[in-house]
C-alpha cells in the first residue's frame, strides 16, 4: 500500500473524529462580523454601526447599517446596505464615519455601489435608504450643515477621465519611470473603489494611487430640500465630518475645545472659553495614549491607553479637567475603541456611556456599553453567535524573555491534542491584537490549528527603535525571542521542539526566511510577502524615496556594492540553508520580488511551493483566496509536523506534490499511526 492510501485512510478516521469536536473552522473564521463605523445621534440616545461580513459564496463583503437605543432596550434595527466595502491600497477596509441629521431622523454615508463612490442617506424610520448625489466622480468626503438643509461634497477626477488616461497610456504605451510598480500588471489590475484600476506610486514607499489622484477636488452644495446643486467653495478649517471623527491623540469638543497631547506628549485642553490645562497626573504622561474623545455635556476627556506590555490591551481612562484629576474607568484584555482592532480609533461616547466595539485574542467584535462612572460593561450587540457557539479556544497570554533581556509577549492557543505525548508548535510573529483570526495578514487559522492538535502563538515584536532601526538586528532578536519560547513551552506546555512551523507577512515574512536561513529551529515554514532580494531592490530602485529607506532600516546600498549585509539578510544568499519546506502564498503585485529565493530554494534541492494571488493587494482579502489560503495552511503544517492528510480526493494532487517535496529534501517521516 503506497504511503499516500495508508495516510489517506488513517487521516479519514482522524477527519471524523475531528469533525465530532466543536470548533471554529476557517469557513467560520473567513466569515467573522466585524464592526466599525460607531457614531451617537445628536440626542444621545441611539448609536449607528455598520457591519462588515465576508460571504465566501458570493466572494463579496456584505455591508450594512444599524442603529440601536443606547440603553440596550432592544436589538439593532438594520436601516441600510452599506454597499460594498471601501478599502485602502494596502487591502484594509477604510473607515466610513456616518453623519446624523441634526434632527435624527437620517443617517448620511459614503456608499460604493456599481463602481460608484456617492452619498447615500438612510431614512431610519422607515428602514430605507437612498442616494443623495450623482456625481461623475467619486465622492471623497462630505458635510452636512448645521440646519440639516444642504449637503456639502468633495469630488476628484471624474469616473470618465480617468478611465481615459487609463486607456490612453494604453494605447501609446506606458512609460516607466519612478511612479510605476514594477512586478504589477500595469493596466487596470488592483481594485480601487469597486473597479479594477491603473495605479501609480506616490512617493511614500510602496504606497499606491490611482491615476489622477493628485487632481484637485471640485466642491459642491446640494440642496436637501429642492435637490438643486451649486458649486461651493472649498471648506475655511476644519475637514468635512464624512471624512473622519476626531481620532488618535486629537479630539473637539462641541463648545471647540481641542484635546491633544502636546508637544512633550502631555495630555492638555486648549480653545473654547477655556483656559489651557496641562494634566499633571503621570498616566496623562503615557506614550500608550493612542485616543481621546469629549464625553457629552461634561468638562471631561475620556483617553485610550494601550498596555504593549500586555498584549495591546486597552482600558479607558476619564480626566476631569476643571479637578485636573484622572481616574479609571475600565481595563480590558483586549481592544476597546471603534473597530475592535485599531489603536487609534476611540468609543462613542453619550452622556453615560462609552459604546464601544472590543474584541480579544479569542473573543470576535461585539458592541459593549460600559458606563463611565463605574465601568459596568454590558453586551450590546453580539453578531458572532455561530463562532462562540462552536466554542471559543482557549488562549493564554505569555511573557518571557530571550537571552539578551529583550521582553516578548503572545497569545498561545493549546492544542486540543489526543494523546499525552508532546504536540507541534505553530508560531506566528508580528503583531498580536484584536481578535486573532489569522495574525497580521490574516493567513494562519490559529484556532483551527489549535482544534487539529497544533499548538499556536502569536508573538508581538518588541517595539523597534525608529530613530535608529536595524533590520538586522530586529530578525536577530526575533530568532533569539523564538528560541527562548520555544524552550520554555517544551518545559511546561509539552511542545516538541523538534516539531515546529513558522508564518509571517511583510516583516513577519521576513523574520521566517531569516530564521529559515540561519537555524534549524523550523520543522515547516509558510510566508505570505518577499524579503529583501536583489530583484526587489531593482525593481524598486526608480522610485525616489527607495534607496534612501532602504538604507536606513536595511542599511543597504545597491547589491552591486557587494555589501556582507546582503548575504546576511537576503534569504537569496542561504536558499542552500533552508530545511524546513517554504509554503508562499503571494500577492500577484509581489512574488516577483520572492521568486529569486524560491527558485534558488528549488534549484538547491529544498522544498518550496508558491501560490500567487491575482487582483490582491498586499493584505489579501477577496473571500475565496482567504479561505483557500487558511485550508492550505491548514493542511501544510498538519502534513509536515503531525504527518497527517486531508482525505478529500480534490486534494490529492496536493498531497502527490507535497510527497515529492519530503522525497526531495528526504525527510522520510514515520507513517502515520492510526489514530483509532
Amino acid at each position: 500500500m503506497s504511503r499516500i492510501v495508508f495516510a489517506a485512510i488513517c487521516a479519514a478516521i482522524a477527519f471524523l473524529r475531528a469533525a465530532a469536536v466543536a470548533q471554529p473552522t476557517p469557513e467560520m473564521l473567513v466569515e467573522v462580523v466585524d464592526i466599525t463605523s460607531l457614531a451617537v445621534s445628536p440626542d444621545l440616545n441611539r448609536v449607528a454601526f455598520r457591519t462588515e461580513q465576508a460571504s465566501i459564496a458570493d466572494n463579496r463583503y456584505f455591508t450594512t447599517w444599524y442603529v440601536q437605543d443606547v440603553n440596550g432596550s432592544g436589538p439593532p434595527v438594520a436601516v441600510a446596505d452599506g454597499g460594498e466595502a471601501i478599502r485602502n491600497q494596502v487591502g484594509v477596509t477604510v473607515p466610513e464615519p456616518p453623519v446624523w441629521s441634526p434632527d435624527g431622523r437620517y443617517l448620511y454615508f459614503r456608499g460604493l455601489s456599481e463602481e460608484e463612490v456617492q452619498v447615500w442617506r438612510a431614512d431610519i424610520g422607515a428602514q430605507t435608504a437612498q442616494r443623495m448625489t450623482d456625481d461623475p466622480a467619486n465622492v471623497v468626503s462630505f458635510s452636512i450643515a448645521p440646519d440639516g438643509q444642504s449637503l456639502t461634497y468633495a469630488a476628484g477626477a471624474t469616473r470618465a477621465d480617468i478611465r481615459a488616461a487609463e486607456r490612453a497610456e494604453y494605447d501609446s504605451g506606458i512609460l516607466i519611470d519612478g511612479t510605476i510598480p514594477v512586478g504589477q500588471p500595469l493596466f487596470r489590475y488592483a481594485q480601487v473603489d469597486g473597479r479594477l484600476a491603473t495605479q501609480r506610486y506616490t512617493g511614500n514607499w510602496m504606497e499606491r494611487r490611482g491615476l489622477l489622484a493628485d487632481e484637485a477636488l471640485s466642491y459642491q452644495s446640494l440642496d436637501l430640500v429642492t435637490g438643486r446643486v451649486r458649486a461651493a467653495p472649498p471648506p475655511a478649517a476644519a475637514e468635512p465630518q464624512g471624512v473622519t471623527r476626531e481620532t488618535g491623540v486629537r479630539a473637539v469638543s462641541r463648545e471647540g475645545e481641542v484635546a491633544f497631547l502636546d508637544e512633550d506628549g502631555v495630555l492638555s485642553v486648549e480653545g473654547g472659553t477655556r483656559d489651557s490645562v496641562r494634566c499633571t497626573d503621570a498616566i496623562c504622561a503615557s506614550s500608550d495614549i493612542d485616543a481621546l474623545a469629549w464625553r457629552p455635556g461634561g468638562s471631561e476627556v475620556i483617553f485610550t491607553v494601550t498596555d504593549r506590555e500586555r498584549g495591546y490591551a486597552q482600558s479607558l481612562y476619564a480626566w476631569d479637567i476643571e479637578a485636573n484629576a484622572t481616574r479609571l474607568v475600565v481595563h480590558t484584555k483586549g481592544i476597546v475603541g471603534d473597530d475592535g482592532y485599531s489603536l487609534d480609533r476611540p468609543c462613542a461616547l453619550a452622556a453615560e456611556v462609552a459604546l464601544c466595539t472590543t474584541a480579544s485574542a479569542a473573543v470576535p467584535p461585539r458592541i459593549e456599553r460600559i458606563d463611565l462612572d463605574t465601568g459596568a460593561r454590558q453586551i450590546l450587540f453580539e453578531p458572532n453567535t455561530g463562532l462562540i457557539e462552536a466554542g471559543l479556544p482557549e488562549v493564554e497570554f505569555l511573557t518571557w524573555r530571550d537571552a539578551g533581556g529583550n521582553r516578548f509577549s503572545g497569545q498561545f492557543f493549546p492544542a486540543v491534542a489526543e494523546g499525552a505525548g508532546p504536540t507541534p508548535l505553530f508560531i506566528t510573529y508580528y503583531v498580536c491584537r484584536g481578535h486573532l483570526r489569522g495574525g497580521v495578514g490574516d493567513e494562519w487559522p490559529l484556532a483551527s490549528l489549535a482544534a487539529n492538535g497544533i499548538a499556536s502563538l502569536c508573538i508581538n515584536r518588541p517595539a523597534p527603535d525608529y530613530e535608529n532601526r536595524d533590520q538586522l538586528d530586529d530578525y536577530r532578536m526575533a530568532q533569539s525571542g523564538v528560541e527562548a519560547i520555544i524552550r520554555d513551552l517544551a518545559r511546561t506546555h509539552n511542545i516538541d521542539p523538534e516539531r515546529v512551523g513558522m508564518g509571517g507577512m511583510s516583516f513577519g515574512s521576513e523574520v521566517v526566511t531569516y530564521i529559515s536561513g540561519h537555524s534549524d529551529l523550523l520543522a515547516a515554514a509558510s510566508v505570505s510577502s518577499s524579503a529583501v532580494t536583489p530583484i526587489y531592490y531593482w525593481m524598486h530602485s526608480l522610485q525616489p524615496d527607495f534607496a534612501d529607506r532602504l538604507k536606513r532600516s536595511w542599511h543597504l546600498s545597491s547589491p552591486d556594492d557587494a555589501s556582507p549585509l546582503w548575504r546576511e539578510l537576503s534569504p537569496v544568499f542561504h536558499a542552500e540553508a533552508f530545511q524546513a519546506p517554504l509554503l508562499m502564498h503571494m500577492a500577484e503585485q509581489e512574488y516577483l520580488g520572492a521568486f529569486e529565493y524560491f527558485a534558488r530554494i528549488l534549484n538547491a534541492g529544498g522544498a518550496a511551493e508558491m501560490y500567487v494571488f491575482p487582483h490582491e493587494p498586499h493584505i489579501k482579502f477577496q473571500p475565496r483566496h482567504k479561505l483557500a489560503i487558511y485550508q492550505r495552511n491548514l493542511d501544510w503544517f498538519r502534513y509536515w509536523l503531525l504527518d497527517r492528510i486531508d482525505p478529500s480526493p480534490e486534494r490529492r494532487d496536493q498531497y502527490l506534490r507535497w510527497e515529492h517535496l519530503r522525497e526531495r529534501v528526504g525527510t522520510d517521516a514515520a507513517e502515520p499511526e492510526n489514530p483509532g
